[in-house]
C-alpha cells in the first residue's frame, strides 16, 4: 500500500530498440527528449494517488519508439527539480533512520507504434530493501527509544532502466526515534 507517495518522477527516451529489454540497455549515455518533475518549481502540483493509482500524461509522437522511466517518490525525497538521471539515482543527503518518506517505486515501459491518444498501465515496484528493527519487545525488559543503522556494501547508485544497483558503498542512517504502533 503506497501511504505517502505523492509525486511521480518520469523520463522520455526515443529509442531504436525491438523490445523493452533492448531499450533498457540502449540507454548508457543519452539524455531524455523529456523529463517531468511536476512537483518541480516550474511545474508545480500534487501527483494525486486514488487506490495506489495515479493517471499522468505524456506526449508523444505518432511512428516513434520510446522507453519512458518513472520514479514515485515522496516529494523532494530522492529526485529534486528538472535535470535528473533516473539511471543514476543516489542516496540522499543526511539520512535518517526509521523515515519512511525514504519509500520509492520504480518502472519502465517501452511504448512503439503510437497512433493518436492511448492508455497504458505501468506496474512500479519497490528498487530497495526496507530495514525494519524491533522497537518494542514484548515480555522483555527493554525499552528502545532511537536507533541509527550502518549499511555495508549497499550500492551506490540505482540505474531505473536496468533495475540495477552499481557501486559499493557504505550508507549511514543517523540516530532517529523509533517509530511508535505495532
Amino acid at each position: 500500500v503506497i501511504s505517502n507517495i505523492n509525486n511521480i518522477v518520469y523520463a522520455v527516451y526515443k529509442t531504436d530498440a525491438e523490445s523493452l529489454e533492448d531499450a533498457r540497455t540502449s540507454l548508457a549515455g543519452k539524455t531524455p527528449i523529456n523529463r517531468v518533475n511536476p512537483m518541480a518549481e516550474d511545474h508545480r502540483n500534487t501527483t494525486v494517488f486514488v487506490n495506489n493509482n495515479a493517471n499522468i500524461s505524456v506526449e508523444l509522437f505518432n511512428d516513434q519508439k520510446y522507453i519512458i522511466l518513472f520514479w514515485a517518490q515522496v516529494d523532494q525525497t530522492w529526485v529534486e527539480g528538472t535535470d535528473f538521471d533516473l539511471t543514476d539515482i543516489t542516496y540522499p543527503d543526511n539520512l535518517e533512520a526509521n523515515q519512511s518518506k525514504y519509500e520509492a517505486f520504480c518502472g519502465a515501459a517501452f511504448v512503439e507504434k503510437v497512433k493518436g491518444s492511448r492508455s497504458e498501465s505501468v506496474e512500479l515496484s519497490r528498487p530497495h530493501a526496507q530495514i525494519n528493527i524491533a522497537s518494542a519487545l514484548t515480555g522483555f525488559p527493554v525499552d528502545i527509544q532511537t536507533s541509527k543503522v550502518k549499511v555495508s556494501g549497499a550500492g551506490a547508485s540505482f540505474n531505473v532502466a536496468t533495475g540495477k544497483a552499481s557501486g559499493n558503498t557504505d550508507i549511514t542512517f543517523k540516530e532517529s526515534n523509533n517509530p511508535e504502533g505495532t
